[in-house]
């Protein structure tokens, strides 16, 4: 199962790779206090980087609780 999940992660940022750099395109991201006109591949690949840490540190911690309580 954890290698399945990362060949469909790798597979993931192969995609988006692909798909960022075909759309070089300045887009306006909207921060609390900052307005960046950054390149749409630079989106999407912050976008899976973040989702990827938020996804390991939710399961080492899932980790953790599981260890306590046994």
């Amino acid at each position: 199962m954890r290698l399945i999940s990362l060949i469909l992660l790798v597979m993931t940022i192969c995609i988006a790779l692909a798909v960022g750099s075909e759309n070089a395109h300045l887009v306006n991201v909207n921060l609390l206090f900052v307005r960046l006109d950054i390149p749409l591949s630079l989106v999407i690949m912050s976008s899976i980087a973040i989702g990827a840490l938020l996804t390991l540190l939710y399961l080492g911690f899932r980790k953790v609780v599981k260890k306590a309580n046994a």
